[in-house]
C-alpha cells in the first residue's frame, strides 16, 4: 500500500494552495514472491499519473521496465 499526500505551499506566504491524498494498493497471492522495489514501482506507476494531473492538464504516457 502506497498512500502519500501531495502538499503545494506558496513560496511567499507559506500558506497551502492545494493538498490531496492518494493510496493505492495491490494485492499479491501468497505463492507470488514480488520484491519489494518491484511493488513500490507498480505502485508509483499507477501514482504518478494522478499527480502528474494535480500539476497540469498534459497527459503523460510511458512505460518503465525494472530488469533483474
Amino acid at each position: 500500500m502506497l498512500e502519500p499526500k501531495f502538499v503545494f505551499i506558496d513560496g511567499r506566504t507559506g500558506a497551502t494552495i492545494y493538498s490531496e491524498t492518494y493510496r493505492r494498493e495491490v494485492l499479491y497471492s501468497s505463492q507470488q514472491t514480488t520484491p519489494a522495489l518491484a511493488s513500490y514501482f507498480e505502485l508509483m506507476d499507477q501514482l504518478l499519473p494522478d499527480f502528474l494531473g494535480a500539476l497540469s492538464t498534459q497527459k503523460i504516457r510511458g512505460t518503465r521496465i525494472l530488469l533483474r
